[in-house]
């Protein structure tokens, strides 16, 4: 064989649902004359273009590419999903029912989902006078829910009684694109509503949070739905219980002036254009950026190489182990996409080519570790 050497990466057939793909890695200098690569019958080259727009992402394939893309809201009122935390989560999903039992936050006799039912209902209320439609969700969200927003609304607790705050979140990866626009609407009500301090401790279980996680599960909202969780208080301050368990409705007021201040924003509601490189793609082979969480925590995670092509998209090369000696070459990628989930220790990838492509918008910029 002359030139370089021709890696086969083989690819999870069961996470396939656009037939088995192979993805070949050549290294861009020479060319092989083995018979598989050259045209003998039986070893016909694999197509190098896809029907991208054909393919299906999330949990369960739930959603074309073309679909997401050319996604528009249907006419009729605002529609908002609130959804209790933790309400009747005695019977969950198989996919969520490590949550069965989980009852969240708790104070003496009070417990997180009674408290936050009263919240709830009273948001609910205050929408429905502005001719909001409001559908009240317990623990699990319909598949594919959709609404022009989605708030799941928590309280917090903490062994450490002094410890106060509210604080919001939404998706890591927002496909809406317009999550961080009703946090901010969100967090400039509650805060002028309650008086409550900020509480800056947003966790990466936050940011994944299973409602809006649809990557993952199929019991979540539509990727179109703005969605954040918002944690109203801690229950065991005595500062916050004032507020969330003693007035109710100030918390009511923070959220509904919130979420209507959101909607009445029409600006902005992009549909996210995720950038797909022509293959072959070329590019140096690095290790895929981490996310932040994972940047700012001290364990040392492994090395999963990715291609940085030149457009600065990110290729990740599944199969190749973080102890390549590809990292550090440049490469050629060829075969076809499919669609990725979640990764776990980096950052969101919309595509494989066996590995994926992602939208250079998402990524940082920080040094790649």
């Amino acid at each position: 064989m002359d030139g370089s050497k021709i890696l086969r990466i083989g690819v999870l057939g069961v996470l396939m649902v656009v037939g088995v793909y192979v993805l070949y890695i050549t290294q861009t200098t020479g060319q092989s004359n083995s018979f598989s690569v050259s045209g003998e019958a039986g070893f016909e080259s694999e197509p190098t273009t896809q029907d991208i727009t054909a393919l299906r992402i999330g949990k369960g394939q739930n959603y074309t590419l073309d679909e997401l893309h050319t996604y528009t809201r249907e006419p009729g009122p605002w529609r908002v999903g609130l959804q209790t935390g933790h309400l009747d989560n005695a019977v969950m999903p198989e996919e969520l029912q490590n949550l069965e039992g989980n009852t969240g936050a708790s104070y003496r006799d009070l417990e997180e989902q009674e408290v936050m039912v009263e919240i709830v209902n009273r948001t609910a209320q205050k929408l429905e006078a502005r001719g909001v439609i409001v559908d009240l969700l317990p623990a699990t969200v319909p598949k594919g829910y959709k609404a022009d927003a989605f708030v799941s609304v928590h309280a917090d607790g903490n062994k450490n009684t002094n410890i106060n705050g509210f604080k919001i979140a939404g998706p890591r990866i927002d496909f809406s694109g317009r999550a961080h626009v009703l946090s901010n609407a969100l967090y400039a009500s509650y805060e002028q509503a309650t008086g409550l301090s900020k509480d800056t401790s947003i966790t990466g279980g936050m940011t994944a949070y299973y409602a809006f996680n649809w990557p993952r599960y199929e019991h979540t909202v539509h990727p179109h739905t703005p969605s954040v969780i918002v944690e109203t208080g801690f229950l065991t301050s005595p500062i916050d219980r004032a507020v969330i368990v003693d007035n109710p409705e100030q918390a009511a007021i923070g959220i509904s002036d919130g979420i209507w201040a959101f909607l009445q924003d029409t600006n902005s509601y992009p549909i996210p254009q995720i950038v797909v490189p022509t293959l072959p793609v070329t590019g140096e082979v690095v290790c895929a950026p981490l996310r932040a969480e994972r940047r700012a925590s001290s364990r040392i995670y492994d090395c999963l190489p990715s291609i940085a092509s030149k457009e600065g998209l990110y290729v990740a090369l599944y199969g190749v182990g973080s102890t390549s000696p590809l990292v550090g070459q440049t490469i050629t990628a060829q075969g076809n996409y499919m669609p990725a989930q979640m990764l776990e220790s980096y950052l969101w990838f919309p595509y494989e080519v066996v590995g994926t492509v992602m939208d250079p918008a998402y990524i940082e910029s920080v040094p790649i570790q």
